[in-house]
């Protein structure tokens, strides 16, 4: 009972924190807001699922989660930035020399091994907070509780679909048998 009522009160704040926004609004911009919303909703509750956290333990962890996914966001933005420059250069035809690419190329890999260090110190700085065995299902599951969420609402959006309304794809149309 205490489970279910720790879930609504975070979903609850995750939802008011959604006007809070700051800025990241434009990386956002193409996405559709209610599945980021679902999507994060998920993931608080399958977090306090997963690793059984009491109510003290996630009063304490899911502040500091944000924080890191903040920081994990800004970082993938950095990586986006970065990506978005060399296609625009592609695009426009620009003249790109070895020595850009590969300068491109090593500030993308930086930032990504800068993702795993920023994981791996979140993860390591948990220990204060979380006993072992929820230390380690939040290192194992986080990857696989993501994938699992995209999927549900992949199926969810399949679902949803009007009967007669054509997908990116129908399925009957395109086997070949």
């Amino acid at each position: 009972m205490i489970k279910h009522i720790l879930c609504i009160f975070f979903i609850s704040f995750i939802i008011g924190q959604e006007g809070r926004r700051g800025g990241y609004d434009n990386y956002e911009r193409g996405n559709d807001s209610s599945k980021k919303e679902k999507m994060e909703m998920m993931m608080v509750w399958r977090l306090t699922e997963a690793l059984d956290l009491s109510t003290e333990q996630a009063e304490k962890f899911f502040p500091r989660f944000r924080e890191h996914r903040k920081g994990i966001k800004k970082i993938r933005l950095d990586i986006r930035d970065e990506e978005i420059g060399m296609r625009d250069k592609i695009k426009k035809r620009e003249t790109l020399t070895e020595n850009d690419v590969i300068k491109t190329m090593g500030k993308v890999k930086e930032l990504r091994k800068k993702i795993d260090d920023t994981e791996f110190a979140f993860l390591s700085g948990m220990s204060d907070l979380l006993r072992p065995d929820q230390l380690a299902s939040l290192g194992m599951f986080k990857q696989k509780m993501l994938n699992d969420i995209r999927g549900e609402l992949k199926e969810h959006d399949r679902m949803d679909r009007k009967p007669g309304k054509k997908g990116k794809w129908n399925r009957k149309r395109n086997r070949r048998f």
